[in-house]
């Protein structure tokens, strides 16, 4: 398959489940194991359209959500402010809440990863995070490598 059938095959999926299937098989050839896909498009002044696509393990979704980690995960604020991807270094998880973010998800199999944004005209906004249990110096020089090709799965925000 050439790289850019790779990503040929998101353009045709006529489901969510084919979204699904067809963004797990390409990560997965990308070397990750993981990824989160979510938008929120402002449909109305107090109740915004949220939307998450995601393959990371459903016990680290429960525990980020129950305990609100979107409000202090440094990735989640990174890419509110900017469309510079952001690659997880323990650099940026600073404070011991951020550190404890850290450690659990690597706990639940989210070791090392990067967060690419996408940012609307009207202030819609996406994060897509793509995610491996793979801890080492030779994960981080994968991540690196693919960061061109990571930022092709990143979908343009429609409203």
């Amino acid at each position: 398959m050439t790289n850019l059938n790779l990503f040929e095959s998101l353009l045709n999926c006529n489901t969510v489940e084919e979204l699904h299937r067809d963004a797990t098989a390409i990560v997965g050839q990308m070397g990750f194991e993981h990824f989160l896909y979510g938008v929120q498009v402002n449909t109305s002044l107090t109740r915004p359209y949220r939307f998450i696509l995601s393959c990371y393990p459903e016990a680290w979704r429960k525990r980020y959500d129950e305990e609100g980690y979107a409000s202090i995960d440094p990735t989640v604020s990174h890419c509110a402010r900017t469309s510079i991807p952001v690659i997880w270094r323990n650099e940026i998880f600073k404070g011991r809440k951020e550190a404890r973010i850290r450690s659990e998800a690597k706990d639940c199999g989210l070791a090392s990863g990067a967060s690419f944004s996408v940012h609307g005209g009207r202030g819609e906004a996406a994060m897509l995070s793509l995610a491996t249990s793979r801890d080492s110096r030779e994960a981080q020089d994968d991540i690196i490598a693919t960061m061109d090709k990571a930022q092709l799965v990143v979908p343009e925000i429609r409203p």
